[in-house]
């Protein structure tokens, strides 16, 4: 760990969401993470999201807040801060996406594996890391991002097998779960490597 980094482990406390949460959660997105996936912080109308490894295992957290809108990353780890969804159905791709919601609920509708840049920006560290556990990248970040995935996608996109834009009307948190899994259908006829495993 270089001697300038500081880490800042949240060290608050985690609840299971509230019904009143749940239900709100629902309602705003079409979904509800698992409940391991989304603790409940302190204050009211705050979340806490696990920022996971490719492995798993938590690297940090992100407090988020919806009342009124906020973000803060506690880093556990010298890791880079971008959030794996769980191993799924398809291999050797990922949908690179802006923000938690949109790749568990990216996850959850199509069992797509996804990585949540949390925010829009790309460094050295993350390329390695996606590139060591994937060959062909999608990126779809937000609706109001697609300059910057394309921007994206040409300073990055030589360190994988292929790299394709997916440009989004609509930002995929936003997506009704159906229009979510066309999208990765029509994605998925063009890369076999995204191809459903044999059971």
């Amino acid at each position: 760990m270089a001697s300038n980094e500081v880490l800042r482990p949240y060290s608050g406390d985690r609840y299971p969401l509230r019904s009143n949460e749940r239900e709100w959660f629902q309602e705003r997105f079409g979904f509800l993470a698992d409940q391991e996936a989304v603790g409940y912080g302190a204050a009211m109308g705050r979340c806490i999201m696990p920022i996971r490894s490719p492995d798993g295992s938590e690297r940090g957290v992100m407090e988020w807040g919806y009342r009124p809108k906020h973000r803060r990353i506690w880093k556990a780890k010298n890791e880079p801060m971008i959030h794996w969804t769980q191993e799924a159905d398809y291999f050797d791709g990922v949908y690179l996406v802006e923000d938690w919601i949109s790749a568990e609920k990216l996850w959850t509708a199509s069992s797509v594996r996804a990585v949540a840049l949390l925010g829009t920006s790309l460094n050295a560290p993350a390329v390695a890391e996606i590139q060591a556990h994937a060959n062909h990248v999608i990126i779809a970040l937000d609706s109001d991002a697609t300059s910057k995935a394309f921007m994206l996608a040409r300073r990055w996109g030589a360190a994988f097998a292929s790299c394709k834009v997916q440009i989004l009307a609509k930002d995929i948190k936003d997506m009704p779960v159906e229009q979510i899994q066309q999208m990765v259908d029509r994605n998925n006829a063009g890369f076999d490597t995204f191809s459903r495993m044999s059971s």
